[in-house]
């Protein structure tokens, strides 16, 4: 088999029930109490069996699919055990296709001990989309109804009125600063100290570079209301201040050159004075190898319109608004953009409505807007509240989210907003949420996680409301926090992800169910709702596929929708497997006398039967019930002592058998007849609990394996922890993902 899948061996007594050993002769009677006895010593290693063990590791659980999507579309299910978006090989255990509008319930056979599983949902072009959960006692009610997978969304223009609206500014008039009396620089402060405008006069003065200037302006860093209108080339010999409430504004072909080590800025000359603020025009450009330092008012902002391409953007308080373009200049600077180490009292907000390329994000006290395309070569750090509106587009070379554990730092994404991260993935107390309906958000991650932790009834710490979570199929298998491992399922997507908070991983959340001879959740120590305040019904993210959706970029570099892409669907069923033995010996437990398997079930209720081995030598047949299936099982050409050394399974498919609706496959009453040497028939079924077994139920491994024991090993031999496990059937319930390598067959698909 090439796919992971449940793999059930039913357990079994050898008779159909305790009176029948009563109708045996007697020396068939004396056998089976031998082998009760050796059975009890050897594989057992003297201790008692469970009076509730009934040699199954399968149970059964009821699932209601609700799908509400597109309208009458379509949409076949899957029931897994491992992510089918990152395990190609992941089997289902059930499959249904459900029409959106409708739901569906599905009784499934499932690993007693397993409590998380994934449920995909496939659209007519492989699109998928998954939903972990927690299998409950009862009834698990999974619903599918948060969103559209297509409809296109235009995102050049920010939305309004929502939490994730990015705020919409405009270049405000600047006729005061580029019409009437503008003194030209070169003219107004020439070399030899003569001027036509004192430098020590502070009244309000509109200057203008028209040409070549390289200098200071004191008038701009001194005094408040001026203003500069550069049309020209104006290089800055030093660090230059634009305060005071002055104004730079750089117009259609102008140029301002910040050299390495200096900086233009527009903080105050002290804590107490006012900053400046500078505009690029549509045509002007702000270029150099130093810094372009804001730090404005909370009721002024700068503005670009133009392009920027220097080295660095610090925003050290204030709005500094992007219409134009940043970066992105073959051979020029994608500046680095720096905010604040820590929060002040006027935020730092960079607000993009045009396309920036930037070195990276970095500052806790930054908070970023995207309406358009962002693009971010390296690290994007938010330790902000964010925003990321309709139809925008996010990319970074990595993404570190540090919030806080008071829960006050979520990214707000819209419908349709795209957030892409190529590389590491570290993410501190800090949300995310998606959009309250119509389409999804797309959150989407690499195969690097560094560090994932929320806080518990913390809403502002996690992923919610409908996000799509979209993972590649090599994501790590485990992630390190703090020194200790985790697997990634439940630090990725269980603690983060819907605000599940490590239920599926931690041990202390669950407990043994008597009545399904499972594990379920404690509600008295882990309440099923688990997080007080988040409903259900923000509990709405999904996995996706990788990419699950392409962004269609216009001439300014925004996109304007996605559309789906592809995913492999999961190929293979889940195999139920009936192990026995024959009555043969009555020291003989590798449960290899004869293994046939039963695979999920189709929409139809049909299921395959398999013969897998056979390592007994008596004539046997298989049965559902009284209902025969195949002919005798050394007719099909394999023969011997050895023969469970069969390397290609199946040998041969039996048959078919119906599963009825509400049951399932390990509720069939699958037995074999065995033609023993006296010619009688004896019937080998399933045990009643705490009988001894002569057939075996186990569920397998992620490839939906389970090899059973080479001929006279032991099957405790074979997988040390069934002993324990028979004596107490809480007691390692996944024994049969532990085998001795060389004591088990590890067979192969046949070909």
């Amino acid at each position: 088999m090439k796919s992971m899948a449940l793999v059930a061996i039913a357990a079994a007594a050898a008779s159909c029930n305790h009176d029948a050993w009563n109708e045996r002769p007697d020396t068939t009677k004396q056998q089976t109490q031998e082998y009760a006895n050796n059975f009890r010593s050897i594989v057992l290693g003297g201790q008692n069996m469970d009076p509730r063990q009934t040699w199954n590791t399968a149970t059964s659980s009821t699932v209601k699919i609700s799908v509400n999507l597109n309208y009458n579309e379509d949409y076949t299910l899957y029931i897994t055990e491992s992510n089918p978006l990152t395990n190609k090989q992941s089997a289902y255990l059930a499959k249904a296709v459900i029409t959106s509008g409708n739901t569906k319930t599905l009784t499934i056979t499932r690993p007693s001990a397993v409590v998380g599983y994934f449920a995909a949902l496939y659209d007519k072009n492989n699109h998928a989309i998954v939903k972990p959960f927690s299998m409950e006692s009862g009834e698990t009610i999974i619903s599918f109804g948060e969103a559209s997978s297509s409809a296109p969304q235009q995102n050049r223009a920010a939305s309004t009125g929502n939490r994730w609206s990015v705020t919409t500014l405009s270049m405000p008039s600047l006729t005061s600063y580029t019409t009437g009396t503008l003194y030209e620089m070169e003219e107004a402060f020439n070399n030899n100290g003569s001027t036509v405008v004192n430098q020590a006069d502070g009244s309000e003065k509109h200057l203008k570079i028209t040409g070549n200037y390289s200098g200071a302006i004191a008038r701009i860093q001194s005094y408040a209301n001026q203003s500069v209108y550069v049309t020209g080339t104006w290089e800055v010999p030093a660090d230059q201040r634009c305060t005071g409430g002055s104004v730079i504004v750089v117009g259609d072909g102008g140029v301002i050159n910040i050299p390495a080590n200096h900086k233009l800025s527009t903080n105050a000359n002290n804590n107490a004075g006012t900053t400046g603020m500078i505009y690029v025009m549509p045509g002007g450009k702000i270029t150099g190898d130093g810094e372009l330092q804001f730090s404005n008012g909370t009721e002024t902002y700068s503005y670009n319109a133009g392009v920027i391409t220097v080295k660095d953007i610090n925003i050290n308080g204030g709005t500094f608004y992007n219409a134009g373009k940043i970066g992105g200049v073959e051979g020029e600077h994608n500046p680095a953009l720096v905010g604040p180490a820590g929060t002040i009292d006027s935020p730092s907000k960079f607000i993009n409505m045009g396309k920036a390329t930037l070195a990276s994000i970095g500052g806790a006290g930054i908070s970023v807007e995207n309406a358009c395309n962002l693009t971010v070569v390296g690290l994007m750090e938010l330790g902000k509240s964010s925003k990321m509106d309709n139809g925008s587009y996010t990319e970074c070379g990595s993404l570190k989210l540090a919030g806080s554990n008071n829960g006050d730092c979520t990214l707000y994404m819209g419908q349709a907003a795209y957030l892409k991260n190529k590389g590491d993935f570290n993410v501190n107390n800090y949300g995310v949420w998606g959009p309250t309906s119509g389409n999804r958000a797309i959150f989407e991650l690499s195969n690097e996680v560094s560090y994932v932790n929320m806080t518990q009834n913390l809403p502002g710490t996690q992923l919610l409301d409908n996000v799509e979570l979209i993972i590649p199929e090599d994501f790590p298998a485990e992630i390190t926090n703090n020194g200790y491992s985790t697997n990634y399922a439940g630090a990725v997507i269980y603690a983060w992800f819907n605000g599940l908070n490590y239920r599926t991983i931690n041990p202390g959340a669950f407990k043994w169910d008597s009545a399904t001879n499972s594990m379920v959740p404690d509600e008295t120590t882990w309440p099923y709702t688990n997080n007080a305040n988040v409903t259900d019904d923000r509990r709405t993210c999904l996995l996706g596929t990788s990419p699950s959706y392409t962004v269609e970029a216009d001439e300014d570099g925004c996109g304007t929708g996605f559309s789906s892409g592809g995913n492999i669907r999961p190929s293979s069923p889940s195999w139920c497997y009936f192990a026995f033995e024959d009555l043969g010996k009555s020291d003989d437990f590798d449960f290899n006398d004869i293994v046939v398997r039963v695979s999920t079930p189709d929409e139809n209720g049909v299921a395959t039967v398999d013969l897998c081995a056979i390592g007994g030598t008596l004539e046997c047949t298989v049965f559902n019930g009284t209902a025969q299936i195949g002919q005798e099982v050394h007719s099909y050409g394999v023969f011997g002592a050895n023969t469970s050394n069969w390397v290609g399974v199946p040998i041969a498919q039996l048959g078919t058998v119906n599963v009825p609706e509400g049951t399932t496959v390990a509720q069939l009453n699958i037995n074999i007849q065995v033609k023993r040497s006296d010619g009688s028939i004896v019937t080998v079924t399933g045990p009643a609990p705490g009988e001894t077994p002569f057939r075996v139920c186990v569920t397998g491994d992620e490839q939906g394996r389970w090899y059973w024991a080479k001929e006279r090993i032991n099957i405790s031999s074979a997988y040390p922890k069934f002993g324990a496990w028979g004596a107490n059937i809480e007691s390692y319930p996944e024994w049969y993902k532990e085998p001795v390598a060389a004591s088990v067959m590890q067979w192969q698909d046949a070909e």
